[in-house]
């Protein structure tokens, strides 16, 4: 009888109302210890068990977001799989998941990429990058960045109509050197633009020389708070007197805003 009752409390842990605590297999500190260990298959384990809890704690998401690094490919697969189940509470982990867009393997990517998607709106501070993935080499990655891009906000642009009616909600794409840069400062005008044009009054927040121009960070309330990247050539930053901190008015060529039916 003592055989079969202790059997009993091992098969159905909840019965006893112990079995849980005595399995530390699933505890967050044993998980967060396999997931910074070196053994892959621990590792990947640890991941798949706090994915199967469909929600996790700060400190195991920024656990899991640390993992993004690991040197093994389907390490980092399955940590980013589990932040994508785990969906807009793995917010945490956004930065890294924006780093594993420039992952190696195509596959942690495209994963990265629909991790951000299943984040939400606070995705919002990984736009640039996958912006970036639209030119992306893999055809699934660039889908899954369009896929992702889709939560960065609402905003009204003018386009080619290509099948699309006025108030249709789609993703609306801009390649950086297609942004114009017009008036900047106090001296911001309207007047030199075509009629249609999209102008966009932003802010720069911030500015990077590479070399042959320069690759502006734009954000503003016109885009609902997007984030916009856009590259200026020296000239344009000489003649506008372009630098960080000072708003300005850029234009969205109508010919060169490229759209997407919004998925779903």
């Amino acid at each position: 009888m003592i055989t079969v009752l202790a059997l009993s409390l091992t098969l159905c842990p909840v019965a006893g109302g112990t079995g849980e605590a005595s399995d530390s297999s699933g505890d967050a500190s044993s998980l967060k210890k396999r997931l910074e260990g070196s053994d892959p298959l621990a590792a990947i384990q640890a991941a798949e068990e706090i994915r199967d809890r469909g929600k996790a704690e700060e400190a195991l998401v920024r656990a899991l977001a640390g993992a993004i690094k690991h040197p093994n490919e389907m390490v980092r697969l399955s940590v980013v799989g589990a932040l994508s189940e785990i969906g807009a509470d793995a917010a945490p982990a956004v930065p890294a998941l924006t780093e594993a867009l420039e992952d190696k393997d195509p596959l942690v990517r495209e994963a990265a990429a629909l991790a951000l998607f299943s984040v939400g709106d606070q995705s919002k501070p990984a736009i640039p990058g996958l912006i970036a993935c639209l030119g992306d080499r893999s055809r699934p990655v660039r889908d899954a960045a369009i896929l992702a891009v889709v939560k960065i906000g609402k905003a009204s642009v003018a386009c080619k109509e290509d099948g699309f009616k006025r108030g249709d909600e789609v993703i609306a794409v801009i390649r950086p050197e297609d942004v114009i840069p017009h008036s900047a400062g106090a001296k911001r005008s309207r007047a030199s633009s075509s009629k249609g044009a999209n102008l966009i009054d932003v802010k720069i927040d911030s500015m990077e020389f590479l070399g042959s121009y320069w690759r502006a960070h734009l954000g503003g309330t016109t885009l609902g708070g997007v984030p916009m990247i856009a590259n200026f050539s020296m000239n344009a930053v000489r003649r506008l007197g372009l630098e960080e901190g000072i708003d300005m008015t850029v234009e969205l060529p109508v010919e060169r805003v490229l759209v997407f039916a919004k998925a779903g």
